[in-house]
């Protein structure tokens, strides 16, 4: 049996919007410090101020308080707009009435900053970044199904968080009722780890009538128009490897490429056989 085809809890939602928060200082001094590990030594050293500030910063804040930076404002600001006309659009039956926000700070932010006002708020420690939420992201969905029937979901939360959520839905990560979770093995798309979110970005589920399945659009901001643009989910896996907030992302997909590499090679011969080949051809 493919693996899509496994029972899995009955989510039942009719629009679900996954809202990762906007920039923070903890997003600002990763970026930059990731961009300095790609530096020589002699030009690192031009900015040592800098890098020791925003070091100092990661190690006195603690992940959960770091504020939205001015640009993580301005970001919001353009997203405030995206929803409101999105709600504008929606019938009466799918109008933003329930907001889950993860209790970290940069998330409490963007939901403060986008005003909806209809919407009632809760604020849900299992939307908290983690090294892996998908149990608690399960959990969650178990807690909300049936909630939208009149209206739509809004999640402000992060990037693993939401990238959790689409595994769910999707069908590609079962729970283990033992603990943990089971990656969709026999799936074409189990790639979708690789899915990059920058902030602000909007995944829109939106239900298929008279079927259980959903369609599924990726809204991203382009900050230069001050708008934002449907793309495609190709596209938003390339921009994993374009845009890899930690210099780990990069060392992984490294290891993972060469391996990849190494394996499609022919077999090369061995270092004895090499060295008296080197001979013979010497000679």
């Amino acid at each position: 049996m493919s693996c899509r085809e496994l029972p899995l809890a009955p989510f039942d939602f009719r629009t679900l919007l996954l809202i990762r928060h906007g920039e923070d200082i903890g997003n600002e001094a990763t970026a930059f410090l990731d961009k300095m590990d790609t530096y020589p030594e002699e030009r690192r050293a031009l900015y040592q101020q800098k890098i020791d500030t925003y070091n100092s910063i990661l190690d006195a804040i603690p992940t959960g308080e770091r504020p939205l930076t001015e640009r993580g404002e301005r970001q919001v600001a353009h997203l405030k707009k995206w929803v409101e006309e999105f709600d504008a659009k929606q019938p009466p039956i799918r109008k933003l009435l329930h907001l889950y926000v993860s209790d970290y700070l940069r998330a409490v932010q963007t939901a403060a900053l986008l005003e909806i006002s209809r919407a009632k708020w809760v604020v849900d420690p299992r939307l908290e970044e983690k090294e892996d939420p998908t149990a608690s992201v399960h959990s969650f969905l178990e807690s909300i199904s049936g909630v939208s029937a009149t209206g739509t979901v809004v999640v402000v939360a992060h990037a693993n968080v939401i990238t959790s959520f689409m595994k769910i839905i999707d069908g590609q990560s079962l729970v283990n009722p033992k603990g943990g979770h089971e990656t969709c093995k026999d799936d074409d798309e189990s790639e979708e780890s690789e899915v990059y979110l920058p902030n602000v970005a909007v995944v829109h589920y939106q239900h298929r009538p008279g079927t259980h399945d959903y369609i599924k659009s990726f809204y991203v901001l382009d900050e230069s128009a001050g708008e934002y643009n449907l793309v495609s989910q190709k596209h938003i896996k390339q921009q994993a490897y374009k845009n890899c907030e930690l210099l780990q992302c990069i060392e992984t997909r490294k290891s993972k490429y060469l391996s990849l590499l190494t394996s499609s090679l022919p077999s090369l011969p061995s270092s004895s056989s090499t060295s008296s080949s080197s001979i013979e051809e010497g000679e």
